[in-house]
This record gives structure tokens, sequence and C-alpha cells, in this order.
């Protein structure tokens, strides 16, 4: 229609972006609000992306953990919680800040609210 303008063309996934390319004119430059935010911003954080990890693959790391399993397990679960606190932060390096608030309570099975002065 106006070939001499270029137009942005955003589009919620790739499957939608994809059809985009096929259908605009070459003057749409078609893409996903995750391609321009990643574009403008999420590059800077590609060291901290992880693929998934569950409490069993750390559990297998874990060399003062409790010995009892259901204890290994949720001692296991807060190291993940405070990791991945950290990997969603824009924090360089991991710190006690990182460690939430609830941590496993040694004397019952529940888990406890604990105030910042007791953090890790």
């Amino acid at each position: 229609m106006r070939p001499g303008l270029k137009f942005l063309s955003v589009v919620y996934n790739k499957s939608v972006n994809e059809l985009a390319k096929k259908t605009f004119p070459p003057n749409v430059e078609c893409r996903t609000a995750h391609s321009l935010a990643w574009e403008g911003i999420g590059k800077f954080y590609r060291h901290k992306l992880t693929s998934k990890v569950r409490p069993m693959d750390v559990m297998s790391k874990l060399n003062r953990a409790p010995k009892a399993y259901a204890e290994k397990q949720r001692y296991a679960s807060a190291v993940l919680a405070t990791i991945n606190s950290f990997l969603a932060s824009v924090d360089d390096d991991i710190t006690t800040a990182h460690v939430p608030r609830h941590l496993i309570d040694r004397d019952g099975e529940s888990l406890r609210s604990i105030g910042d002065t007791e953090r890790l």
C-alpha cells in the first residue's frame, strides 16, 4: 500500500509472526513482542538463563544436606528457591537477600516464616 514507508507489526507468538511474514509486503517488519524485548533488554541477562533444574538434581550435589530424604528434598527446594530468586533479579551476584522468607523448620515438618535478620 505504501511501499515507501516502513511498518512494524508486533504479534504475540511465533506462529502468528510466521504467518504475518508471509502475508505482509517487504516493507513491514514482523516481530514478536518477546523478540523486541530480548533485543532491547533481555540479551544483557543471557548469563542468567538456565534450563529447568529440579530438586532431585540439586539433592545429588548437596554435601551438607540433612540425612533424611524428606528433609534433603525440602532443603534442595529451598536452595532452588534461592537460586530462582537470584535469577529473577537484576543483581549480578547471589547473596543472602535472595533466600526466601520461608525456610525448613528443623523442629517439624512445616515451613516457617522468618525475618530478615534470621536469613542464611
